[in-house]
Order: C-alpha cells, then sequence, then structure tokens
C-alpha cells in the first residue's frame, strides 16, 4: 500500500469529514489495537489527531507507544502546544519515529491525563495490557480518531 499504516485517513478527509464524526467519547485509560498496525518498515512523520476540546495544561499528556512483540516504544507525547491546528480539532503532530511490520499501536492515558477522544462504536475491537504487556480483549470497539503519515523504508541487500 502507498501508506503502511492500515486504516488511514488523510488530513484533508479528517478536515472534510471532522464534523461528521458522531458518539466522539473521551477515553482515560490504556487501549491497544491489534487490527490498526503498521504493514511495512518505515518512518512516522506525521501525526493527525482529533481533539475535540482545549488540553488542560495541570494535567498529564496522553502518550502514544508502538507495541513492538512484548516491548512499549514511546512514539509520541500528545501535547497541542507541540502542534499545529487546521481547524482547532485536527492536530498535526510532527515526529520522526521507526515503525518496523507489524508495531501495533497502543494509547496510553493515565487517570490524571487529558483525555484521547475516540468514535464510539465503529471501529476494531480494543484490548488491554497485561503486565507482561499482553493482549486482553475488552468489549469496546472503539476507533481512536488519529492517522499517520509514513515514508517506506527500503531495504537494501
Amino acid at each position: 500500500p502507498p501508506n503502511c499504516f492500515q486504516n488511514v485517513f488523510t488530513e484533508t478527509e479528517i478536515n472534510t469529514n471532522s464534523l461528521s464524526v458522531t458518539n466522539v467519547i473521551p477515553v482515560n485509560d490504556t487501549r491497544a489495537f491489534p487490527d490498526i498496525q503498521f504493514t511495512c518498515n518505515g518512518i512516522i512523520t506525521n501525526w493527525i489527531i482529533g481533539i475535540t476540546q482545549n488540553q488542560d495544561t495541570s494535567k498529564h499528556y496522553p502518550n502514544i507507544y508502538l507495541k513492538r512483540s512484548s516491548e512499549l516504544i514511546h512514539a509520541l507525547t500528545v501535547d497541542i502546544s507541540a502542534a499545529t491546528s487546521s481547524n482547532g480539532n485536527v492536530y498535526n503532530f510532527t515526529s520522526d519515529i521507526e515503525v518496523e511490520y507489524g508495531d501495533i499501536l497502543v494509547i496510553n492515558v493515565t487517570t490524571n491525563s487529558n483525555p484521547m477522544y475516540y468514535q464510539q462504536y465503529n471501529g476494531p475491537l480494543n484490548y488491554e495490557l497485561d503486565s507482561s504487556n499482553g493482549l486482553i480483549p475488552l468489549e469496546h470497539n472503539d476507533y481512536p480518531l488519529i492517522s499517520v503519515i509514513t515514508s517506506e523504508l527500503l531495504v537494501i541487500s
């Protein structure tokens, strides 16, 4: 595929359809999404994240991780002061984070954090992590309002 992140939306599509997103809910826990994974080795250059209200600067910020086997790799702290916004609800974060084929998206929100926002009911099955970063299915199928832009790494042998 042209982008190695499954379930990808462009920033233009998110901006165009941002008012069409219904049942947006704040989520304050850690969730993993094995159905939202990277399908190539590459570099994430941009994160596009939907946030529906201003963040409280007295609270912690959500963190995004990549789950690679049983290891969690910190990818991004969702602090909107470090991002640009095109419409007030969609924020573009720039970073250069390397991803590998099969990496899984994990969003960690603690009880004293600003929430992440999800489209309720329309996503893949959500999971939590056990103490060794194994996956435990939840009864939620909410979709995080997040996408990425990646550049594929070419392997020369």
